[in-house]
């Protein structure tokens, strides 16, 4: 295979990535995500592209590889972070701040199982507030729930 053809597949694999993060993650990023967390996975993934377009103008296939395949798995983490559960959460407010939740569309890493339901939060700040709460203070947040 010719360095330029797969230097270009590398660099074109690369920015369709990016761009795939851009146009389909941001929407839902403030769902999932708090902005700071969103701006750390696009920082990384900038900086991986960063890394594998220089990597290709030194003529380093190889790390560019490197390079794209981590890029390849921040943006897994960052989709599977971002998708929705499959079943919709027991809750229509977030028990810790009180905020309206569409059921059937919070995302995955802000739900908790607690007594067999699935509870779903707000924002990325709450399942670490919950994780930290008594189990007592928790059966009262889910009574209120109800």
């Amino acid at each position: 295979m010719e360095k330029g053809t797969a230097t270009g597949r590398i660099a074109g694999w690369a920015a369709l990535s990016v761009l795939a993060l851009a146009l389909t993650a941001a929407p839902r990023a403030a769902l999932a995500l708090n902005a700071e967390a969103a701006q750390a996975h696009i920082d990384a993934a900038l900086e991986h592209l960063e890394s594998v377009t220089k990597a290709l103008k030194e003529g380093k296939t190889g790390a560019a590889l490197t390079h794209a395949e981590e890029l390849k798995k921040l943006l897994a983490q960052l989709r599977k972070d971002l998708r929705p559960p499959a079943e919709p959460v027991a809750n229509a407010r977030c028990p810790i701040m009180g905020s309206k939740l569409d059921r059937g569309s919070v995302p995955a890493n802000l739900t908790r199982e607690f007594e067999g339901r699935k509870v779903g939060f707000c924002c990325a700040g709450c399942p670490v507030a919950w994780d930290k709460l008594p189990e007592s203070k928790r059966d009262a947040l889910v009574a209120d729930m109800e």
